[in-house]
């Protein structure tokens, strides 16, 4: 009888183990590079490297999800990429990426609302997230976010993009409970609103009906979201906003 319970329990440990893995993943910004001139209002390159440095492999189960920040700031960017207005850009792994290894990120992107010209920092984080119960850790997160301190310019004169837009904020991050929608509108529209996790799958949506031209703001219930990162897609007359909404209980 001792025998069979000793069995079990290595075998309980092992499918344990086997369910936590840990990696290391190291970020380079190869484009743009440090100083160089970006169109502020048009697309540009960035081309990263991330390496695995170990000791699990990235797995075609993960995915990289991937933020971009300006001067320092804690909230993502609104990006377009392949014509896509994203605040994470969530990549799934194609093919594992063992320990030592590294893949590449090549692509044209712009920021949705552009920056004054000038000198900015623009970083990159890339993390890695796990779509099923093999459950994936990065316990030194400090490579995972480079930086490159670029200059962002208006070859052709343009109107103040950034004044124009209409606005959307979610606050505060992580949320918990409730998390709260400040959507700035210039003129009455109709507004609704979608949650998706990183798969894609919508978790929750709700029609706001039409409100004011004003700064509008209502809650969202996270309380039965697990914790994670989603997406929210808010739908204002013509337009549609994408942001990323964290949760932690």
């Amino acid at each position: 009888m001792k025998k069979h319970y000793f069995i079990c329990c290595t075998l309980f440990m092992s499918f344990a183990s086997l369910a936590q893995r840990s990696v290391d993943l190291e970020v380079t910004l190869t484009k743009p590079a440090t100083a160089e001139l970006l169109p502020a209002a048009d697309p540009f390159n960035l081309q990263a490297t991330i390496k695995n440095n170990g000791p699990d492999t990235i797995k075609t189960t993960d995915t990289l999800a991937l933020s971009f920040f300006l001067d320092g700031s804690t909230q993502p960017e609104s990006v377009v990429i392949n014509g896509q207005m994203v605040q994470v850009a969530a990549s799934p792994v194609s093919q594992d990426i063992a320990p030592g290894a590294s893949g590449n990120f090549n692509f044209q992107m712009s920021i949705s609302n552009p920056p004054s010209a000038g000198a900015h920092d623009l970083c990159l984080e890339v993390i890695v997230l796990n779509r099923s119960a093999d459950a994936v850790t990065d316990p030194t997160p400090a490579n995972n976010k480079v930086c490159a301190n670029v200059t962002f310019d208006f070859p052709t004169a343009v109107g103040n993009v950034k004044q124009q837009a209409t606005t959307l904020s979610v606050y505060p991050t992580p949320a918990s409970g409730n998390a709260t929608v400040s959507i700035n509108l210039e003129k009455s529209v109709p507004v609704s609103f979608t949650i998706t996790d990183l798969s894609g799958r919508v978790v929750y949506s709700e029609n706001k009906g039409t409100l004011p031209a004003q700064n509008n703001q209502f809650n969202i219930n996270c309380s039965n979201l697990p914790s994670g990162i989603y997406m929210l897609h808010v739908s204002a007359g013509t337009q549609t906003f994408h942001q990323k909404m964290l949760v932690a209980h």
